[in-house]
């Protein structure tokens, strides 16, 4: 739904800013992606995304397989706050095997508001943190994935039209690759 264009992507005072609105009748938005791909690692970024009363956005941070194979390779959603219009909670995801199965972890918070979230790989574990807090550990080695991944930021369109402007912003984003 809508288009992804570079002119809704900003960075300003340590912030990048994705901005979704109607331009000229289309939704357009913006995405941007990481070129460091990584298989396991510690990932940590701050994020908060504007409240949308059209439902026609979603605020996602996510690891996407450098192979495009998915959901065979699977994706790991740090954050996303879903078409939800208050933004008033949000999740963590992880998606897995041929028939897209997933792990899902709800994340009780005010997502307008700035929470710093992070994701540690390893082998045998992915684990989910908010505001320094443990959230939710997996450890099914079936949903485990050991592909290189590489970081996404984007504010999805799931609807062709919205009211408004949307903004999410993300500052302080720090991947670590494990040593060795």
């Amino acid at each position: 739904n809508g288009i992804r264009d570079g002119s809704a992507v900003s960075v300003g005072g340590g912030v990048l800013t994705i901005t979704a609105q109607m331009v000229d009748g289309t939704l357009v938005s913006g995405a941007v992606g990481s070129r460091l791909n990584l298989t396991y690692g510690l990932i940590e970024f701050r994020v908060r995304t504007d409240p949308d009363p059209s439902q026609a956005t979603s605020g996602v941070v996510l690891m996407w397989p450098q192979s495009n194979n998915w959901p065979i390779d699977g994706e790991d959603d740090i954050y996303e706050t879903g078409t939800n219009p208050t933004r008033s909670y949000f999740s963590s995801f992880v998606h897995y095997g041929s028939t897209n199965q997933q792990y899902w972890i709800g994340q009780a918070a005010d997502a307008t508001q700035w929470h710093t979230m992070a994701m540690e790989w390893l082998p045998d574990s992915i684990s989910f943190y908010r505001d320094g807090t443990l959230e939710g550990t997996i450890t099914n080695p079936a949903a485990i994935t050991h592909a290189a991944h590489h970081l996404c930021i984007q504010l999805d369109a799931f609807n062709p039209t919205m009211t408004g402007v949307v903004r999410m912003q993300v500052a302080d984003v720090r991947i670590y690759a494990p040593s060795g």
